[in-house]
């Protein structure tokens, strides 16, 4: 009888062992698939979220840039009685700015419909800073801001 009482014990112990173990073997297909769905639907959130923080955080950039080049070409009006002959990276002495590239290269400024009295300064985006709401921005001598984009002047320079 002592010999019964024992084997139910062990075999009682085993079962629960091997509860256990089947138990913490890993994760289920279906626990499996609810994660991978999980994290699909967080990536198809966040990365379009992701790119447009970026594209808009690059365009300030580009608009930062216009704007000092603005002072710039004031600067250089003072001096010079014209904007015609300023220039950007062709000439140290007529030169306004020592580099076409922004900071960070998202950007390509020039200097163009320029005459002795106006000017228009443009803002390209380079090729890994693809801008289809601003496109190219610009600024002109009186301050008048414009993009090639579909977005309006308020969203690419509010």
């Amino acid at each position: 009888m002592h010999l019964n009482h024992c084997n139910l014990s062990v075999m009682k112990h085993r079962h629960y062992t091997e509860q256990n173990l089947s138990s913490s073997n890993g994760f289920t297909l279906l626990e499996l698939i609810i994660v991978v769905t999980i994290i699909g639907l967080i990536v198809t959130i966040a990365y379009p979220v992701y790119t447009n923080h970026m594209t808009t955080a690059r365009r300030a950039e580009g608009k930062t840039a216009l704007l000092d080049l603005q002072v710039l070409m004031e600067q250089y009006f003072s001096t010079h009685n014209s904007y015609a002959t300023a220039t950007i990276a062709t000439d140290p002495i007529t030169d306004v700015l020592s580099t076409a590239n922004t900071a960070h290269d998202w950007y390509r400024l020039q200097i163009t419909n320029q005459t002795a009295t106006t000017y228009t300064l443009t803002a390209t985006p380079n090729d890994e800073q693809t801008d289809a709401l601003c496109g190219t921005l610009s600024v002109d001598q009186l301050g008048n801001k414009a993009n090639t984009g579909t977005g309006t002047i308020q969203q690419c320079w509010g």
